[in-house]
């Protein structure tokens, strides 16, 4: 995979990939065109191209980032020594990156959907899902560990991951959600708190 570009931080280039990651994080970015990003961002068409040299360049560039900012909320996920408490970490660290980072989430969540014949595109897709496997390969690995430790009951890892990860994915689309199915912040965090109670009470071995 070629190295994603990287944005450099300065006036001109920090309001370019402002606006051109809400514009991505609104629609289908194929959809989106560079005289788009420009008129949003106040500056010309050129200074996109002088930037990021072309619209791909951008938006890779930008999903970059949104990645970079996903990990640091995960990364230490790992501190507590309960492995259920582990996995509900990572429940935390995402609604609060979905809650503080809205648009850069959306933006990692749509590229899974979106599919795409451009090199470039494709990488970019597959980059994020490599991110995903790897952060539901040590969901499982504390799943199995929670079963050993006697928090769980034992049944597949693979069938409580798909449950967690369709409530966590769920309920934090909602959240970012701009339309009438949109539900707060505030509701998002009960609901997730309720499928932890569900899964730590209702699970564990008799």
């Amino acid at each position: 995979m070629p190295n994603l570009p990287q944005i450099r931080h300065t006036p001109t280039s920090t309001a370019i990939s402002d606006a051109a990651l809400k514009l991505f994080a609104e629609t289908d970015p194929r959809r989106v065109t560079v005289r788009q990003i420009a008129t949003a961002a106040n500056v010309s068409v050129g200074s996109v191209y002088v930037h990021f040299g072309s619209k791909d360049g951008l938006y890779l560039a930008i999903l970059d980032e949104a990645l970079q900012i996903s990990a640091r909320y995960t990364m230490n996920r790992r501190w507590s020594e309960s492995p259920l408490q582990r996995i509900f970490n990572v429940g935390e660290a995402y609604f609060r990156f979905a809650t503080e980072h809205p648009e850069a989430f959306r933006l990692i969540v749509q590229r899974t959907q979106v599919e795409t014949d451009t090199p470039e595109l494709a990488a970019a897709a597959a980059r994020v899902e490599r991110r995903i496997e790897r952060e539901t390969a040590a969901i499982v690995e504390d799943l199995a560990a929670a079963m050993d430790a006697g928090e769980l009951m034992r049944m597949p890892e693979i069938d409580v991951l798909r449950y967690l990860w369709a409530s966590w994915a769920g309920v934090l689309t909602m959240m970012v959600r701009e339309d009438r199915f949109k539900i707060e912040a505030e509701d998002a965090h009960r609901i997730l708190g309720g499928a932890q109670w569900i899964l730590a009470r209702g699970m564990r071995p008799d």
